[in-house]
Parts: C-alpha cells; structure tokens; sequence
C-alpha cells in the first residue's frame, strides 16, 4: 500500500477542510443570510413606501388626482437608482394609478386585488401577489392628508426574478469566496510541504520515522554508553547502555566526569581516554563538543566499561611482579651455585661448605622474618623476589620490622596489594640503582581495625614538584621501555577504595610514598578477590 506524500496530505487535508466549511455554511449560514436578504429587501420595500406616503408633495398631488412632472421624475430616478425596487404605484383611493413607473399604465385600474385592506385604512403591510406581469412582494402604506382623511396608498413592490437573482448573487459570491480560499489554501499548502520537504532534505517524515527508530535500535543496542549533556548537567540524550552507567535524569555534580564536561564547555576541546571510577564501573570516557553557531550546545560522551580490562590488567601487573620475583630469586641461585660449582672444582671443600652455610644462615633469617611478619603468601612470594632482585641490582633493601600483614586484609585484595607493593617498590629500585653511594629502599605495611598503611621510602634521585604533579599519568614514564600504567593503576586503586595517597621528594635526596586506606571493602568484593 503506497503512503501519501506530506505534500499530499497537506493538499487534501486543506481541501477537505475548505470543503467541510463550504458544507456546513451552506446547510447552516448560507439560509440565514438568505432569509436575512429577504428579510432586509421586505424592510427596504417597507421603508420607502411610509416615506412616499409621508411626502407633503406626493400627498398633495394624490389629494388634486394629478402628478407634477417633477414628482415623476423623482420617483423615476428613485425606481431607476433602487435595484431591489421594481416598481413605486400610487393610487388614489378610487384604485386609479396617479403614478407607475411604466408612464403608460398611469390611469389604469391597480390590479392585484391585495389593496383592500390599506383603502380600509389598515395598517402597512406586504403581500405576495401576481402582478401585472409577474409575481410580486408588495408593501401598502396609506396615504393620509392633513385632516387625517385617508387619500390613497403607495405600493412599493420587488418581483420574485429580482429576489432570486439577489440570492443567486449571493450564492455565487459565496462560491467565488471560497473558491478563492480553496485556491490560496491549496497553494499556500504546496508552498508549505515543499518548504518542510526541503528541510528534511527531500524526504519524506515517515522515512525520518523509521531512519529514526532504526537509529534508536542501532544505538540501543550498542555495548559504548552514548550520551548527550546539557550546560546545566541535563541529559539531552541517553541511550540505554548510558542510562545504565547513568541512572538518574540529570548528571550529579559530584561525578569526577562533571569537572571535565564543564571544562570542556569553556574549552570546546575535545578530550579522550579518561579512565573513572563511576557508579562502581570503570568507564572510559571521551568527550566531545557539539558546537553550533560556534558555541557550545553540549558534551558528547562516549563512554566503554572497562572494569574487568582494569582488574584483567590489575592482575596481569600482580602477577608480572611476582614473575620478575621468581626470575630473580632463580637468577641469584644460579650465582649462587656457580660459585660453589667452582670452589668444588679448584678443591676449596671448606671454603664451599662455608659459602653453603652461610648462604643458607642469611636467606634463612629473610626468610624468616618475611614470614613471620608477612602472613600473606602471595605478597610474601613478592617481598622474596624483590629482595633478590635488589642484590642484583646492589640495592639494600629493608623490610620494617614493625610491618606486619594478615594472610587477608579488610582493605584490599591480595592482587591490588601486589599491584600496589610491586610497583612502588620496582620504581624506588629503578630510582636509586644509578646512584654511586647509597642505594637504600625501604617498605612499611600494616594492616589493623583502624587501617592499612603502605609506605614505600628511598634514598634515590627524587623528583621535582612538576614530576610529582606528572608521575600519575597514564602513558608518563621516566623508564627508557617502560609503559606509565604502573602508577596509573596505583592511583586508582586508592581512588576505587578513597584512600589516601601521599608523595614527598626532594631532587636528590629521594622519595616517599604514604598510601593510607581505612574503607573497607564490600564483604562480596572480599569473597571474590581474595579467593
């Protein structure tokens, strides 16, 4: 089935409403106006037959029974000058006509036989009677001298053909007006839907309809939240991917994302790649302007969830460091065997059962005392390695001897506490193993009713305010191969679980960093992670 054009139902829209007007003035108003023409032509016949009758002139002419020439006149002009009058008769009270129109019928009998009652002397009236030659509305009004005595009548008559062609008239003006409404509605009409199509650039709206809906579908069922946002925080639009990430109708000021759509409105740049924490998500976010009449009407966000890729990546970073661990801890052993593969083989017994021994006595008190502050397997595994991996980088390294750790913490899961450890402590190795003098690292944990505190110190470069402001930075990195996500991931760690990260340095005389956190984390979050 083929669907209307706009411009078609425009068209017969306006048509139909024309011609429902057209109807309903001619069942209702079109009769009203024409019982009103008839009813103002009876009071128009009326009227200028009292005013004939009421001429001192005329009244003096009918009391002599002769007509000046100058009355003929007048009343000749007055029937030519009066289309609605057909003809003005005066009578005297013998029915003997003293004027007509028709000059040669002055002295003739009044025919009709509708005068009997105005000779009576009644009141003004009109009739409907055959006349001489057609059908007539007459209107009889006495003539009366001064004493009062009744001297004749004036009859003022229109005949029906003139009364049909008024209303003929009438009918046909009232079809040229509307005709004329048709005719500018029609083209007013078409003017309109070419307008309205050619704003919808030559489709149809039912096209747009389903461009529309198919559009809805399409961003519906995208995984990427896309979302429209107002100056005020408003959302302009959402789709559902959105309005998950974004339940409420207006975005809350106290969103991290809020600060940078503001900015982003003063801006109008875009930006790309924000990694937040938001409804307990981890939402990437890119930003960008809708600018229009070059000012910004609103912020587009694109927007993915990437908490499983930031927790995959928490993982795979724990687990890197382990890894590295056990490499050094494998490397440091092979050393170690090589030297007593040697003393065996140049007859240095003794020396090689010393070597031996006390090899054993120095990683039998690490440790011991790892394990007996650390009862966390997993990140004593990483305390093991690091402090291999510090012998062969020449660095001292120092396990506080207040720290203490349970085998599961209320604060963090076991793999966040690996991301967190190992990699503050691979940045302190990487800043003091260049130094010449002393290479020192050192770790503090402990974890209570009150909290967990991490503190990673070092005796090594340090950093400069901008550095510090910096070293948070995704892709910023001092390391010739390294990638900048280490950090990252530190800081949103603290962030998820609103803990508190603090660094102090000097250029050259090192670095601490203080991460406190006294949130615990959910009781399915524990469960979960820490399995």
């Amino acid at each position: 089935m083929n669907r209307l054009s706009v411009m078609k139902k425009l068209l017969l829209g306006y048509s139909l409403l024309i011609l429902g007007l057209m109807v309903l003035m001619g069942i209702y108003i079109l009769p009203l106006q024409l019982k009103y023409m008839d009813l103002n032509l009876e009071d128009k016949i009326s009227w200028t037959a009292k005013l004939i009758s009421e001429d001192d002139g005329i009244i003096k002419a009918v009391e002599q029974k002769e007509f000046p020439m100058d009355k003929r006149k007048k009343l000749d002009l007055l029937v030519k000058e009066s289309p609605d009058i057909d003809y003005i008769v005066i009578t005297g009270t013998n029915r003997i006509r003293l004027y007509h129109p028709i000059h040669s019928r002055i002295g003739g009998i009044f025919a009709g036989g509708d005068e009997e009652a105005v000779l009576k002397g009644s009141k003004p009236y009109i009739t409907q009677t055959q006349g001489s030659s057609d059908v007539q509305k007459r209107a009889f009004h006495a003539i009366y001298n001064k004493e009062g005595t009744l001297v004749g009548f004036t009859m003022v008559s229109a005949s029906l053909e003139t009364i049909h062609r008024a209303q003929r008239s009438a009918i046909l003006h009232f079809i040229l007006i509307f005709s004329a409404i048709l005719g500018f509605g029609i083209f007013f009409a078409y003017i309109i839907s070419r307008s309205i199509r050619k704003s919808l650039l030559g489709f149809e709206p039912g096209t747009f309809v389903r461009m529309y809906l198919q559009r809805e579908e399409i961003l519906d069922r995208l995984n990427e939240g896309i979302a429209a946002v107002g100056k005020d925080g408003e959302f302009l639009y959402r789709n559902q991917s959105a309005k998950a990430f974004f339940p409420e109708e207006r975005m809350s000021a106290k969103l991290p994302v809020y600060p940078l759509i503001q900015q982003c409105f003063h801006s109008g740049r875009t930006r790309t790649g924000i990694l937040f924490e938001i409804n307990g998500n981890m939402l990437l976010v890119n930003l960008i302007p809708l600018v229009k009449d070059d000012r910004t009407k609103g912020i587009l966000l694109i927007t993915r969830d990437r908490t499983e890729v930031v927790e995959m990546a928490e993982q795979l970073t724990g687990m890197n460091h382990i890894v590295e661990a056990l490499r050094a801890n494998t490397h440091e052993y092979l050393n170690k065997l090589h030297v007593i593969s040697g003393l065996l083989q140049i007859g240095e017994v003794r020396e090689a059962v010393k070597f031996i021994t006390g090899e054993a006595s120095e990683t039998e008190n690490g440790y011991h005392t790892i394990i007996h502050q650390i009862k966390n397997r997993t990140v004593a595994a990483l305390l093991f390695g690091k402090q291999s991996r510090a012998k062969e980088l020449d660095i001292h390294f120092i396990l506080r001897k207040d720290s203490c750790l349970s085998e599961h913490t209320d604060y963090l899961s076991t793999g966040e506490l690996v991301t967190i450890i190992g990699n503050l402590l691979e940045n302190a190795f990487e800043a003091v193993k260049e130094k010449q003098d002393m290479k020192q690292t050192e770790l503090f944990i402990a974890s209570d009713e009150k909290g967990l505190t991490i503190v990673v110190d070092d005796t090594g470069c340090g950093m400069t305010k901008d550095q510090i402001g910096l070293v948070f930075d995704r892709q910023y990195t001092t390391k010739e191969q390294g990638h900048g996500i280490g950090l990252h991931l530190v800081r949103e760690i603290v962030q998820k679980h609103e803990g508190y990260l603090d660094i102090e340095s000097e250029p050259g005389e090192g670095t601490s960093f203080t991460i406190i956190i006294n949130k615990k984390k959910a009781q399915h979050e524990k469960g979960n992670r820490d399995d």
